[in-house]
């Protein structure tokens, strides 16, 4: 019975130890829980003193160059005080205009126009040939040539042609006429539109 006893208060006493050292585990826990809620909040705090310091950054870049600016303008200002100008040669409109050489640039677009007439027509004359002699037929083709027949105009047929003829010298002679009103405009430097407004002022539109 004794030894009963005794193992029970061994027991007991085991026990209270036990308990002790979880109640210190359980201290030691819950001030680390302390600590890693006081790391995190210091953590948090350094987040927002770094997007503080940044914005802080921005706002203070942003004061230097405005400050620069208004140094460097300032500066500008009292430069242009201080400075005076003299004028040693007045603008004068140059006798002859400093632009390309129109004449020659007129007569270019000129030639290049009737160039350009030639070449049409003979693209035509190929793309649909016309044999006008019996020899010439005959050594293309390398066939016989039997005879020919001559062509007979009707006068509708004549007066179509002669139309046609007129037209062409017509155009000639517009295309011509256009280079030189051109050319001479150029070469006598008229001004036609202070002139048409000249005529206006006078006829009163």
């Amino acid at each position: 019975m004794e030894e009963a006893v005794e193992a029970l208060s061994r027991l007991e006493a085991d026990v209270a130890a036990k308990q002790a050292v979880v109640t210190e585990y359980r201290n030691r826990i819950e001030s680390l829980k302390a600590a890693v809620d006081k790391v995190l909040k210091v953590e948090a705090e350094g987040i927002q003193l770094d997007r503080d310091y940044g914005i802080l950054r921005e706002q203070h870049q942003e004061l230097l160059g405005r400050l620069e600016s208004a140094r460097l303008s300032h500066d500008a200002d009292a430069r242009s005080d201080s400075v005076r100008f003299r004028i040693v040669d007045p603008p004068r409109v140059p006798p002859l205009p400093t632009g390309p050489p129109r004449i020659i640039l007129s007569s270019i677009i000129m030639l290049a126009a009737l160039a350009l007439g030639v070449m049409l027509a003979f693209l035509m004359s190929q793309l649909r040939p016309t044999f006008d002699d019996r020899r010439v037929l005959n050594e293309i083709t390398d066939l016989p040539v039997l005879g020919s027949v001559s062509m007979v105009w009707t006068s509708q047929q004549l007066k179509k042609r002669k139309r046609r003829h007129l037209g062409f010298l017509a155009g000639l002679l517009g295309l011509i006429s256009v280079y030189g009103f051109v050319t001479a405009t150029y070469l006598y430097q008229v001004d036609w539109i202070d002139r048409l407004g000249d005529i206006r002022r006078i006829a009163g539109i």
